[in-house]
């Protein structure tokens, strides 16, 4: 929180000084010429700019290290899509387990499992993959 208040502290007092800035480097050119000062306080203001908002993504950056109450319990073992907008997620909570469906605006529990998937071991496909057809496909392509 003190690093949030000096960065805020440090971006006022940028502002602040940012028209002595403009006016010094004005009255210490020695071209009479009006787009000169008003080439330095554009960019002047540009670069307080990308400065406010580096330090506003460096403060924000902070914030998304913050702790979750589950600490680490909370797990998304495995996803599937069952549509453009809908899916079926199998979530682990502690010991428990739940399957849930999501879809938009909407969440809601299908399933609490008895016993434990163990989602390390994947079954068997019945099919091959897309990955062996595209192999096959090539060879055939260059066969010819």
């Amino acid at each position: 929180m003190a690093r949030a208040r000096m960065t805020l502290q440090l971006l006022a007092g940028v502002n602040l000084l940012f028209p002595a800035v403009v006016q010094a480097i004005e009255t210490s050119t020695s071209t009479p010429e009006l787009a000169t000062g008003y080439l330095i306080r554009v960019t002047l203001g540009l670069l307080a700019v990308l400065v406010s908002i580096v330090l506003a993504a460096r403060l924000l950056r902070g914030f998304t290290h913050l702790q979750t109450g589950t600490h680490g319990q909370f797990k998304i073992l495995s996803a599937i899509s069952m549509g453009p907008r809908e899916r079926i997620v199998l979530l682990q909570i502690g010991e428990n387990q739940l399957l849930i469906g999501v879809v938009p605006g909407r969440i809601q529990t299908l399933h609490v499992l008895e016993r434990p998937i163990d989602v390390t071991c994947a079954p068997p496909s019945s099919s091959p993959g897309f990955a062996a057809f595209l192999g096959a496909a090539l060879k055939r392509g260059k066969a010819v």
